[in-house]
Parts: structure tokens; C-alpha cells; sequence
């Protein structure tokens, strides 16, 4: 069942935040997502607070617009940090300069346990990640749930070697307006060298599915930033993702 969603409106703005099972599953603890905000005056954010306390929340997320200082200025008063900075990539499809292809299929159930070893190890940048608060076992856990709802929704495709080993792994997904975003996009250690080109190849195959491209990537990420500005994307906007932590380390 769909997650309730809860609206708090007060004469500084409004927002939508709800529980977010999905993290909670991963941490063993319960977080609170904003969803979507709109002016965050300080009575918005202390309101905000108070339900993220009454929902029994340990960690309260929001990824928000870099550019709205004033919000910016009443998270950081009303006890939040930056944990990650996000730049939302875009490129038109047909401009996308990308030639290298690969071949790519639905993961099958045995090519899981080598996925899921990926997700789990390779992975260094998100907003938990980077979150010092944060266990990096739990972040990873995190991922490897990821990959696993995305094999039981049949939206997880691997490439792979001559000998069936698992080169790598991409999901994408339709945005608005025909968007497509890419989703999650991993490559196998002994790949990684062959990164920029799997990236080519992934955009290679999702193009014909929508335009334009968007790509959400940590700026800590300087080699994946490298690649796609080499393919064409620009930065079409910047959020920095806010956590708010309601009792003890949850790490």
C-alpha cells in the first residue's frame, strides 16, 4: 500500500512529507521525507519538526533547491546539515554524445547475488553515503534493497561478459513530459576502467525511450560529473539534500 502522506500548511508556506518505509527497511529506524516545500519560513521547519516527533522519526530528510538561500538559512537554525549536494543533469536525447554500445537484458534471478555484491560494495556517493551519520553499512544495505525492488519490478538490466559474469547493471525510468530518467547504473570492479564507456552505452540504449535525458548526480562524484558533461548534459539544477537527526546517532 502507498505510504500515507501527511500536508502541513501555516501562514509561512506549506509542505508534504510523509514516512519513508522504503529507508526505514534499511536503517531499522523510522525517517521522515519531505516531499515537496514551498517557502520554509522557521514556523514551517519547527512545524515540520513537530510531526517528524510525533511520527516517532529518528532522521528527517529533504532535498531542496540550492539556490533558495532563505530556506537554506532556517534549516541550518532549526538543527539540519547539508549531508549531500545533488546536480540534476540533462540533455536533450538526440544530442547526447555517445557512441559506444553494449548489449543489455533483464537481470535473471541467478545474476542477482552478483548484482546485489555490486550494489553493495562498489557504491561511495548519495546523500546517505556521505551522511557521517549515517552507518556505510546501512547506506550500502540500502542499495542492495534498491537493486532487488528493481529486479521484482522488472526494471533492472544487466550487461554481461562472454562467460555470463555480470558487467554491470542499469535502471531507467519515464519522468514528465517524456522525460527519462536514469535511474541507478553500476559497473563490476574489474569494469571499472571501461566506466565512461558503460555510461555511453547506457545512454545508447535507454535514448529512443524519451527525451530529454536526466541523470541525478552527487557532486562528490567528479568522475561520473566528468562523463556526463563529456556526453553533452549540462547541470539543469542543484539541491542540496538536508538531514535532521531527532535523537541519537541512528550510526
Amino acid at each position: 500500500m502507498p505510504t500515507e502522506e501527511y500536508r502541513i500548511e501555516v501562514s509561512g508556506g506549506q509542505c508534504r512529507l510523509r514516512l519513508n518505509d522504503w529507508d526505514a527497511r534499511a536503517f531499522g529506524f523510522k525517517v521522515t521525507e519531505i516531499l515537496e516545500l514551498e517557502a520554509g519560513s522557521s514556523e514551517l521547519i519547527s512545524a515540520i519538526n513537530e510531526r517528524a516527533l510525533s511520527l516517532g522519526s529518528s532522521l528527517t530528510i529533504c532535498r531542496h533547491s540550492a539556490s533558495d538561500i532563505a530556506t537554506k538559512g532556517q534549516f541550518l537554525s532549526h538543527g539540519y546539515y547539508i549531508a549531500e549536494c545533488a546536480m540534476l543533469m540533462s540533455v536533450p536525447a538526440a544530442q547526447a554524445r555517445a557512441e559506444f554500445k553494449m548489449e543489455f537484458h533483464p537481470a535473471l534471478e541467478s545474476q542477482m547475488p552478483e548484482v546485489t555484491a555490486l550494489a553493495t560494495k562498489e557504491f561511495r556517493y548519495s546523500r546517505f553515503h556521505e551522511d557521517p551519520n549515517i552507518d556505510p553499512a546501512l547506506a550500502s544495505l540500502r542499495y542492495a534493497n534498491w537493486v532487488g525492488d528493481l529486479h521484482d519490478a522488472g526494471k533492472l538490466l544487466v550487461s554481461v561478459n562472454s562467460a555470463g559474469r555480470v558487467i554491470g547493471f542499469i535502471s531507467y525510468a519515464l519522468g514528465n513530459n517524456n522525460s527519462l530518467d536514469l535511474v541507478l547504473a553500476g559497473v563490476a570492479p574489474e569494469y571499472r576502467g571501461l566506466g565512461a564507456l558503460f555510461l555511453q552505452a547506457m545512454v545508447n540504449h535507454v535514448r529512443p525511450f524519451g527525451s530529454p535525458l536526466k541523470a541525478m548526480v552527487s557532486a562528490a562524484n567528479h568522475a561520473a560529473l566528468n562523463v556526463y558533461l563529456q556526453m553533452g548534459f549540462k547541470v539543469a539544477a542543484t539541491y542540496y539534500d538536508y538531514h535532521k537527526l531527532h535523537d541519537k546517532r541512528p550510526r
